[in-house]
């Protein structure tokens, strides 16, 4: 029963997680897609944009067309496919992060080290740090941003 419950548990943490990362993809992409579309601040467009991107991948994995297309793609195909898509969320996600370095920089920095080489150095078995890379790094620097709006560091800003 034990076993089972620890299961439980991690799969809650990884959903969570994904749900963090997929939120701040899809706010990232609507945001680059409804300007092109001819919207704004209209309500409406920013609806009718996510709601179409919504039904294309329901359609997509509800269908099994997805499991389909994956079979076809080697490492060699997929990796400059998520690296593009990648690189053209780069314009809207390195500005977001330039505009607070003290914040942005560590929160790479911190999520790279854990996810690339600290679970090399800390062998668990369990892989945590390659796991749950994103919500360690994420607490890490809200407790970090904690102390620096405690201390004062924004003050100028207000």
């Amino acid at each position: 029963m034990a076993l089972k419950d620890e299961i439980y548990d991690e799969a809650t943490l990884l959903g969570f997680q994904h749900y963090i990362v997929m939120l701040g993809t899809i706010v990232i992409i609507s945001t680059a897609l409804v300007p092109q579309m001819g919207g704004g601040n209209r309500f409406k467009k920013t609806m009718r944009a996510l709601i179409i991107a919504s039904t294309i991948q329901i359609i997509l994995g509800f269908s099994g067309l997805w499991r389909n297309v994956a079979r076809l793609l080697s490492p060699l195909s997929a990796v400059p496919l998520v690296a593009l898509a990648g690189f053209g969320l780069y314009e809207f996600g390195f500005p977001g992060v330039a505009r607070c370095v003290e914040i942005g920089l560590p929160q790479l920095i911190i999520l790279v080290l854990l996810s690339q080489y600290l679970s090399h150095l800390i062998h668990s078995g369990k892989n945590i740090f390659e796991r749950f890379a994103v919500l360690i790094s994420v607490a890490f620097v809200w407790i970090y941003a904690h102390i620096l709006t405690v201390s004062g560091a924004y003050k100028e800003l207000s």
